[in-house]
């Protein structure tokens, strides 16, 4: 079965931030390559997306949370937190690996399946 894909807002501005900061910091095409590699990575959560772990967030969310892990030259640095409904992977935020795990309002959804 393959899943219809969904990005939230939230995950969208994650991404834009990261991208900037990768551009400011570091270098403008390596930013470009790792946005380009990490939108390739998420699409393949079309094809099953359970088979990810669950995040930290899912201890505390109704919903279970998984998480991709994510990186250059198979190193990850971020992880892409999302949920699976009956036909959808709803990626819910682009984090840091270093960054803190989230508290339920701050995935963007109140716990429902329909964030």
């Amino acid at each position: 079965m393959s899943f219809k894909l969904r990005v939230t807002d939230p995950a969208k501005d994650d991404i834009r931030q990261i991208v900037t900061w990768w551009s400011e910091h570091r270098d403008a095409g390596q930013a470009q390559r790792w946005q380009i590699g990490l939108e390739t990575r998420v699409r393949t959560l079309r094809q099953r997306p359970t088979s990810r772990p669950l995040a930290p967030e899912s201890r505390y969310s109704s919903v279970p949370v998984r998480q991709l892990n994510y990186g250059v030259r198979g190193r990850p640095t971020h992880r892409v937190l999302f949920i699976v409904t009956e036909n959808e992977v709803v990626v819910l935020r682009v984090l840091h690996l270093a960054q803190d795990a989230l508290a339920p309002e701050d995935l963007g959804f109140d716990g429902l399946s329909n964030p």
